[in-house]
């Protein structure tokens, strides 16, 4: 809990809720899930399969996450996570290669139920570096205003050494703004009851 939160309580309850998404996942064990309302700005490494990290709240924007410009909000490095009910705020480019999440070593990943908005120089939403994620799942979820001019990718797995994202499952997603939808080079993929929109007359800045 951001607010209400201290970093120095033991976040088994909101009563001793912790204050950062960075401390919590460093108490974590394998499998344990991490509730998370107010607003984060951070860059966490998830090393932790079968880690959950659910936003709470039933209106828009009450777990809110970003990163500084040119950082990852989440890298995700361990099978099995879950990410679930988070706005995400794409971080802002001016060198690198930022992104709100970014996958590698991660397979059976699942990102469902989540925003992800866009700003002025927003890069990538989710972003893979390197073909070693497979079974990956990103359904549900709004990606809007990736517009940045050249860039602005919703879905991108860049392709390493001939090889394959295998079984991503990208499900129901609406994608409104976005210069890249959904670009990897997959094998075995399913990209199903998915809303394209047109990115606009105009990208960010222009």
């Amino acid at each position: 809990d951001s607010v209400n939160g201290a970093s120095g309580a033991t976040g088994q309850n909101w009563e001793t809720a912790l204050n950062t998404i960075t401390a919590a996942v460093a108490k974590a064990s394998a499998g344990d899930t991490i509730y998370c309302r107010g607003s984060f700005t951070e860059a966490v490494t998830v090393e932790v399969a079968g880690l959950r990290i659910i936003g709470c709240g039933t209106g828009p924007k009450e777990a809110q996450w970003t990163a500084d410009a040119d950082a990852v909000a989440l890298t995700i490095s361990a099978n099995y996570v879950e990410i679930a009910n988070v706005y995400f705020k794409v971080p802002a480019y001016s060198a690198g290669t930022p992104a709100a999440i970014q996958i590698g070593g991660a397979n059976y990943a699942k990102i469902h139920h989540c925003r992800f908005q866009g700003q002025t120089a927003s890069h990538q939403a989710i972003y893979s570096p390197v073909c070693d994620s497979d079974n990956v799942e990103i359904s549900d979820c709004d990606f809007m205003y990736l517009n940045t001019p050249t860039y602005g990718a919703a879905i991108l797995g860049v392709e390493a050494g001939g090889l394959s994202y295998s079984g991503w499952k990208i499900l129901r997603n609406t994608f409104n703004s976005c210069v890249t939808a959904v670009n990897i080079n997959g094998r075995a993929c399913r990209v199903e009851g998915n809303t394209f929109m047109e990115y606009g007359v105009n990208a960010a800045g222009s």
